[in-house]
């Protein structure tokens, strides 16, 4: 992942391999600054001890920078905040089942979320990178994305899980709490919308702080064969679903985001087929915000590789 600050800088995060202690080599993570010329200022790295997945940043509006990523050997996801310079300003560990996402608040504040036992994990810190809270919430689930909105309340979406006794059924659902970590309402869409194994996959909230949620859901293609596809969610600042749609392909949504005009960009794709030689492929749907459900996206571009993910990001 790579971001850029406001003198136009560049943070580049990744992990590279390290001593782990036991004779062994683990990925720890680390975060390179370049110049806007290019040119590498600092790289720092620390032990995460075998990552487990993907490692998240983002950028304060001061300029620090927050990354965190999970071990497979703890269990645990370690947060460590940065200044511009790169000299360590906090590090906390907090064990979660699944890899962390993070975000952070017009004013400084930044939250973490994952997964403990069943429950979905939110830890806010505040802008001087100390803990705020941390709540734990029963929904039988794990929570993968978060966003703050322009009122410092706390958008959370992941995946809550049940069993019909013969197969497990997945919900979308999304959480949105308080400054204080009080909720204000819960929102799921049943896998009957959108097929059984849908996951979520993408979070963004638009100026009115309305929600858009991106990920995979399945459907059955005219061929009469079931497969993945893209289906995205808007919901208003008040939790209320406006609109749902679902594109007949075979790509999973990976992220989205709102343009200056109000328009509503996704971003699918579908993964080598290592069976076939199929080429990876990623396919960018643009939808009007004022979308309706199941109305076929406005615009789109494609593009594939053999190589693996296409180049292509929102």
């Amino acid at each position: 992942k790579a971001l850029t600050d406001t003198a136009g800088n560049v943070y580049v995060l990744g992990h590279r391999l390290a001593p782990n202690g036991t004779g062994g080599m683990a990925p720890d993570i680390t975060v390179t600054r370049y110049s806007p010329q290019g040119s590498i200022q600092w790289v720092r790295s620390w032990g995460a001890n075998s990552v487990s997945g993907p490692e998240v940043m983002a950028l304060t509006p001061a300029g620090q920078v927050l990354a965190a990523g999970r071990s497979s050997a703890t269990g645990e996801a370690q947060v460590v905040f940065l200044d511009s310079a790169g000299n360590t300003l906090s590090t906390s560990h907090l064990a979660t089942l699944v890899d962390p996402a993070v975000a952070v608040s017009s004013t400084g504040e930044s939250a973490v979320v994952g997964a403990v036992g069943l429950d979905f994990m939110v830890m806010k810190f505040n802008a001087a990178f100390g803990p705020a809270w941390w709540r734990t919430f029963p929904l039988r689930g794990a929570a993968q994305r978060v966003a703050f909105d322009t009122d410092g309340n706390v958008v959370v979406s992941g995946v809550s899980n049940a069993s019909t006794g013969t197969s497990i059924v997945y919900t979308w659902l999304t959480l949105k709490l308080d400054t204080q970590g009080n909720p204000l309402w819960t929102h799921s869409v049943g896998s009957g919308s959108f097929g059984s194994g849908a996951q979520p996959f993408a979070l963004a909230l638009g100026p009115d702080n309305a929600a858009y949620i991106t990920g995979q859901s399945r459907v059955t293609l005219a061929s009469g064969v079931p497969a993945t596809s893209t289906a995205t969610v808007k919901l208003t600042a008040a939790g209320i679903q406006a609109w749902s749609a679902n594109t007949a392909d075979t790509t999973q949504g990976v992220s989205t985001r709102i343009t200056s005009d109000g328009g509503v960009l996704v971003l699918g794709d579908t993964p080598v087929n290592l069976l076939t030689s199929a080429p990876a492929s990623s396919v960018l749907y643009r939808y009007a915000q004022s979308g309706q459900p199941n109305q076929p996206p406005v615009a789109m571009v494609s593009a594939s590789t053999t190589a693996g993910p296409a180049p292509l990001t929102v």
